[in-house]
């Protein structure tokens, strides 16, 4: 398979109507529910970068979102759409989809385009609502078995599945296996299944971060001379904010100047309001609130997190041991290799290793804030420079052009394959819990008309 690489390269497939594309470019909806524009989820950065990679390298592609804003200042055409609605006529114009696991409406409509169906299954989102839903059953267990819906009916329907690592791929060959998802028939000609679900990691921009005015001006008490902490993401409860504070305090009492910023506080988003409260009323207790631990309550646009980023002395993540750190893959830490920032982390996950291994930052155990004390204290004294070339060294190895070549196999293909669970049938609850989610959702069209 050769990747097309301008507009007059040849793919052919078949789409839902039956009618071959030759001699044209593929045309490719990257679908994320999700909002695009000036400020966006890693999600949606995810879906941007991967269709502005897929540009480049010849196809066609379209962006939908939940939500656009800034569309001339996009580089790719956006367009909103509504979940619960699907893309209805949109589809027609297309032919591969690219998308995350969608709620039942619309992976009906999916299933039914006989489009090219690629899923990205990257996102951890099981386990977030195990830990964001923890003490509620009800809610608890009605969330989970949807979520397993859509990520069983992507496994079934998908002609090709894409994640973010190798781990994760593991993850989701095991729940393939579980499933009876693999076909006898065809494994002797792809033993790897390496043509049915691959490892498409997130990449970095090949432009440099944009240095400007230090943010630290909207703060009362970050002076210049001291020593910041970027938190460079939300706070949500699958983390552990209040290790990092707790460590913050902790290494303050030798390092008066050190400052800790949480750098995207959204107080109205209902998924972090209580991981953001408890952070913040931990730092009060302690005393640093506004001292040593700021809290900035606004999303930071994309292009201006360079900024940030180029302003601070060092990353900090904390999160609890889990599943979620695990299996998840921390795209923050991959921005912090773009701007050359050394980085604070907990341990068991897939950076934690990259981090002790090449020695660019250090690391500590979970729920330890001794440790991230220490480990603090290691970064800020051997200081930000002498970071820079390792991470450099490792930053060249994540490039969303890469990234992008394992997806593009696939966009650019001439076959279309059977889909990965193409004799496997829907299992009733399943198949009744989509049917009752279809039928809700009519009904609230129906009362907002």
């Amino acid at each position: 398979m050769t990747l097309a690489v301008n507009s007059s390269s040849t793919a052919s497939s078949s789409d839902g109507a039956g009618e071959s594309r030759v001699n044209r470019r593929p045309r490719v909806a990257m679908v994320v529910v999700r909002p695009v524009g000036a400020v966006m989820s890693s999600q949606a950065i995810r879906a941007y970068e991967l269709g502005r990679a897929l540009s480049r390298l010849g196809a066609d592609v379209r962006l939908f979102a939940t939500e656009v804003s800034g569309a001339d200042r996009l580089e790719l055409p956006a367009q909103a759409y509504d979940r619960r609605k699907g893309l209805g006529r949109a589809l027609e114009d297309v032919d591969v989809v690219v998308t995350q696991p969608q709620w039942p409406t619309m992976m009906s409509e999916l299933r039914r385009s006989g489009k090219r169906l690629i899923f990205d299954l990257y996102y951890p989102d099981e386990f977030e609502k195990l830990e964001y839903d923890a003490g509620r059953r009800i809610t608890r267990d009605l969330r989970l078995a949807l979520t397993r819906d859509r990520f069983n009916e992507a496994l079934r329907i998908g002609h090709h599945l894409i994640v973010a690592s190798e781990k994760q791929r593991d993850l989701w060959l095991g729940a393939m296996t579980a499933l009876g998802l693999i076909d006898p028939d065809r494994y002797p000609d792809d033993p790897s299944l390496r043509s049915s679900i691959d490892a498409v990691p997130f990449g970095l921009p090949s432009e440099p971060p944009q240095p400007g005015p230090p943010p630290w001006d909207r703060f009362d008490g970050i002076d210049e001379g001291d020593e910041v902490l970027l938190w460079n993401g939300g706070i949500w409860p699958w983390f552990d904010a209040p290790t990092a504070v707790r460590a913050v305090a902790e290494a303050a009492r030798r390092r008066p100047r050190v400052r800790l910023v949480f750098m995207a506080i959204n107080p109205e988003d209902p998924t972090s309001q209580g991981a953001v409260a408890e952070a913040r009323a931990l730092a009060s207790e302690l005393g640093v609130l506004d001292r040593n631990v700021y809290f900035n309550t606004e999303w930071v646009p994309y292009d201006d997190r360079g900024r940030w980023m180029l302003a601070a002395d060092a990353a900090l993540v904390s999160h609890r041991a889990g599943l979620e750190a695990r299996f998840c893959f921390r795209s923050r830490v991959l921005d912090c290799y773009w701007a050359k920032l050394p980085v604070i982390s907990t341990t068991g996950d897939l950076f934690s290793d990259e981090i002790e291994r090449e020695e660019i930052g250090a690391t500590a155990p979970p729920s330890d804030p001794r440790a991230m004390a220490a480990a603090i204290e290691t970064v800020l004294e051997r200081g930000r420079p002498s970071y820079a070339e390792p991470i450099e060294r490792v930053a060249a190895r994540y490039r969303w052009e890469d990234a992008a070549r394992s997806l593009a196999r696939f966009v650019f293909s001439e076959d279309l394959p059977p889909r990965v669970g193409e004799h496997s049938r829907r299992s009733p609850a399943s198949a009744l819990r989509g049917s009752a989610y279809r039928v809700l959702e009519a009904g609230s069209r129906v009362r907002r008309s």
